[in-house]
């Protein structure tokens, strides 16, 4: 869980995450990027980070999966963007 992780360790993955936002926002054309800690199923922690524009409507976070090949394209985008942004 996020209290048995030492600080160091969630310190560098909330920088890294905040890194990831504007990538994420340059690379997908999202307006925000929501960021939400998980670990409720099991003794785990992890930081999703969800693409999010102003009048999508939706309350919380999207719970369909992306449809096939559609993870990669959206992760050449982002990863593209970091390089860019020279993150």
């Amino acid at each position: 869980t996020i209290v048995e992780t030492p600080e160091a360790l969630v310190g560098e993955l909330f920088i890294l995450a905040k890194k990831l936002m504007p990538a994420m926002k340059q690379g997908l054309g999202c307006d925000f990027v929501m960021l939400s800690v998980v670990g409720t199923d099991v003794a785990h922690f992890h930081i999703q980070l969800i693409q999010r524009q102003f009048n999508d409507g939706l309350h919380g976070w999207p719970t369909h999966p992306y449809e096939p090949g559609k993870a990669d394209i959206t992760a050449a985008k982002i990863m593209k963007a970091v390089e860019d942004l020279q993150l």
